[in-house]
């Protein structure tokens, strides 16, 4: 139905890759421990109450399926009790 847009080329001029002039902070890397996104995922379903390790749900095909497919552990620093 017509062309594909493009941009311009008076619209990508004077556009340039964004630096930072500041120090790293040390975020980058972890300081104590990796976590993955198992480990999120159990973090998510263990505040809303669902037991992940046991909790399956069907695949098109009607096939039981597990709920948390990664391997993973609540994440202690973000499972305190929030005030």
């Amino acid at each position: 139905m017509g062309r594909t847009p493009c941009p311009s080329y008076s619209a990508t001029v004077g556009l340039r890759k964004a630096k930072s002039s500041a120090p790293p902070t040390g975020a980058e890397s972890p300081v104590s421990r990796r976590v993955g996104v198992g480990d999120f995922l159990a973090t998510i379903y263990r505040r809303l109450g669902i037991d992940a390790e046991r909790a399956r749900v069907r695949d098109p095909v009607r096939r039981p399926v597990p709920l948390l497919q990664q391997e993973g552990a609540p994440i202690r620093e973000l499972m305190a009790e929030i005030l």
